[in-house]
Parts: C-alpha cells; structure tokens; sequence
C-alpha cells in the first residue's frame, strides 16, 4: 500500500515540483501526453512556485501574499494529482518513469496499518446525523453507533468516502434521541487499526 507522494514541507513540495516540471516533458511522446495539456499543467505548477517564493519574499509583511499561496498551492497539488493518475495509466507508463518523476509514494508499512486510527465528526442537518471522516491511505471506515438505552454498538454501514448520513428516524418520534458513533479503517475487506474517538449527538 502506498502513501502519498506529496512532501509534507513546503519546501519540499517546492523542489518536487521544480523536478516534475522539468521532468515531465523528456515523457511527453513516451506516455503520449498532449503538449497542450503539459504546457497547461506546467503553467498551474509555475503559478504555485512563483506564489511561494513571492510568500517568503512578503512572509513578514503580507498575510494575503501566504492566503494566495495557499490557493495556488491546493490548485497545484489537486492538478497533479489528477496528471500523475493519468500518467500511471498511459500504456507505456513504468516504475522508473513514477520514480524519476516524483509519483510513487512509499508503501505503508504493516505497522503503520495497525497504528492508523480515524477522526470523526458530526454535523446535525435536521434529524439527519452527517458524519465526516478523512480517508487516509485505506479504502473507507466501518461506522458503529448506539442510541436510546442500547449497550452495544452495531455497524451502521461501510463508507468509502465522507461524509456518511445517518437518516434514520427516531425510535421514539416523541422526544429526543442520544446517538454515539465510532468508526474504524477498512483496507482490502478487513478492518485495521484503531477505533476512532466517540462522538456523541442529540437528535431533536
């Protein structure tokens, strides 16, 4: 299993995407990427590093400088997702290819899987409990509640991406219901690691 490619430092990302832009056209004619879409998607990556440096520049004086930073940031970190997914599925694409262009995350340890543990939250929409969770590096979470006077939690459904909605209607319409949820990974059909935090929600 593999974890993200993406630097955690700014300045990490920052080299990363300097070595992918200079990378990714000696690839162009071997993955048959459009020029087009790679002078585009250069031109979304250039905006990125161009508002980091001008954000270290202004660090001190400007908080707009590090908003717009962090825009042209989530802007290039979502078109590389979205590029380095076609590469991985362009029909001459290899191993070495995803090594030297920065795309291949290192893979998850058996550890790490056995230490990951979700964080969830609640929203109240109506009678409707919205449930969010952060999906990490495993296919979706197992979510458990209990309501009323019942003492042991039961799986409420499977959800590979948030949010999850709890529509259920009350047992007693007449009053207030008391709902507890918690949640756990799932990774290839097996729950894995630890159960989240409880939450606890009032339904009117």
């Amino acid at each position: 299993m593999k974890k993200t490619y993406f630097p955690r430092r700014d300045s990490d990302l920052y080299t990363f995407e300097v070595n992918f832009i200079s990378k990714l056209p000696e690839y162009s004619e071997t993955l048959g990427l459009d020029q087009a879409e790679i002078t585009e998607t250069i031109g979304i990556l250039n905006k990125h590093l161009n508002s980091f440096t001008e954000m270290n520049s202004k660090r001190a004086q400007s908080k707009a400088a590090r908003e717009e930073n962090q825009i042209q940031k989530n802007a290039g970190k979502k078109e590389l997702s979205r590029i380095a997914s076609k590469i991985k599925a362009c029909k001459n694409y290899t191993d070495s290819i995803g090594d030297d262009l920065g795309i291949i995350g290192p893979e998850m340890t058996l550890t790490e899987l056995s230490d990951v543990k979700p964080s969830l939250s609640s929203k109240l929409n109506g009678s409707e409990v919205i449930l969010k969770f952060i999906k990490e590096h495993c296919d979706g979470v197992n979510i458990y509640t209990r309501r009323g006077d019942e003492t042991e939690y039961t799986l409420l459904g499977y959800s590979k991406s948030s949010p999850y909605s709890d529509n259920r209607a009350k047992l007693d319409r007449s009053k207030p219901e008391y709902r507890e949820y918690n949640a756990v990974y799932v990774k290839d059909g097996y729950e894995t690691g630890h159960r989240s935090d409880v939450i606890k929600v009032t339904v009117s």
